[in-house]
């Protein structure tokens, strides 16, 4: 379940993600939303960390050679601190996920998640900023 426990008077304009983006970083606006930054990722891991449920199955795609990519089924088991992600804000924040045996870490912006899984909204909205702010 998705809890803000922010409530903000917002433009009408706003699409939903909009809306929650504003909401975790506590701005009405949408056009004012962070830019990524080791500031505002560390914003969204805390609030991503309490939120999703874990683990979490998704498909993670890889870029074998050009114009050929490779899809593979993961379980996504938790978050990396924002502390141990290298060039976070060039790729964003990294989970950690099993693929068969192997313990892989990938970053969160890369991974695909159905729109029935309860984490959904959650992946999506990050997704979503995470592309439109950097």
């Amino acid at each position: 379940m998705i809890k803000y426990s922010i409530i903000l008077k917002t433009d009408k304009n706003m699409s939903d993600a909009d809306i929650q983006i504003a909401k975790i970083f506590g701005i009405k606006d949408s056009k004012k939303l962070p830019a990524v930054s080791v500031q505002s990722l560390t914003t969204y891991y805390h609030f991503l960390h309490k939120q999703f449920v874990f683990p979490i199955q998704a498909l993670y795609a890889q870029d074998i050679e050009p114009f050929k990519t490779t899809r593979w089924g993961i379980q996504v088991l938790g978050l990396l601190d924002v502390d141990a992600s290298d060039n976070i804000e060039f790729y964003g924040l990294f989970c950690e996920a099993k693929r068969g045996r192997q313990l892989i870490q990938i970053p969160l912006a890369d991974i695909e998640v159905s729109d029935k899984s309860s984490n959904y909204t959650l992946i999506n909205d990050y997704q979503i900023w995470f592309e439109n702010n950097r």
